[in-house]
């Protein structure tokens, strides 16, 4: 009797697979035909699963994206000072000591053109949930801190400015060689706290 296969947990599979890969090879390296051969399936029930090599690299950091989020969560949650709070909130960017992130930012980093690319604005869509559920999280720092009387009333109308702040750092990190993203970024959100706080 044939073996009943469960469509998202072989897809859970294959993106756990590809991940694998991508750190390894990177994704510009990475060879769609080579990983189907290595599934051991044909091309026709990989493309059952996903219809091209962009919707396996989109799928495979989204379900990522989610994994990063919890453990920066629970991170958070271990922390009392409103600072290394911020510190681990921007874990993906910061921290250079575990691999997750680590890999997490070099995949990021060979993937960023896609993100950026009108041609998968539908495929962005997917990921609104993972950046809602994380601005909760620095919205629940905020609100935390605030009810301490650790931060000003006012202070989470700060949180978007601190967002984009954060963001444009690092893309200018992609541009410039000589960017020290994770001390501009320290520096930075030392000097809002210090803003921010009663």
């Amino acid at each position: 009797m044939p073996k009943i296969i469960n469509s998202d947990e072989k897809r859970l599979e294959i993106c756990t697979l590809a991940y694998e890969r991508f750190i390894e090879e990177g994704v510009a390296e990475f060879s769609l035909n080579k990983f189907i051969e290595s599934l051991n399936m044909s091309k026709g029930q990989f493309y059952y699963y996903f219809k091209s090599k962009e919707k396996l690299i989109f799928e495979t950091l989204k379900i990522k994206e989610l994994e990063f989020t919890k453990i920066i969560k629970e991170n958070i949650l271990k922390k009392n000072d409103f600072l290394e709070k911020l510190f681990e909130y921007f874990a993906f960017i910061l921290n250079d000591k575990e691999k997750i992130f680590i890999d997490a930012r070099k995949i990021m980093f060979e993937s960023i053109h896609l993100y950026l690319h009108p041609k998968y604005k539908e495929e962005m869509k997917s990921y609104e949930s993972t950046f809602s559920d994380m601005y909760q999280i620095i919205e629940d720092i905020f609100d935390a801190e605030i009810k301490k009387g650790f931060l000003k009333e006012d202070s989470k109308e700060s949180i978007k400015i601190i967002l984009a702040t954060v963001d444009g750092m690092y893309y200018h990190s992609l541009i410039l060689s000589n960017y020290n993203l994770k001390k501009t970024i320290t520096e930075y959100l030392i000097q809002t706290t210090n803003q921010l706080k009663k």
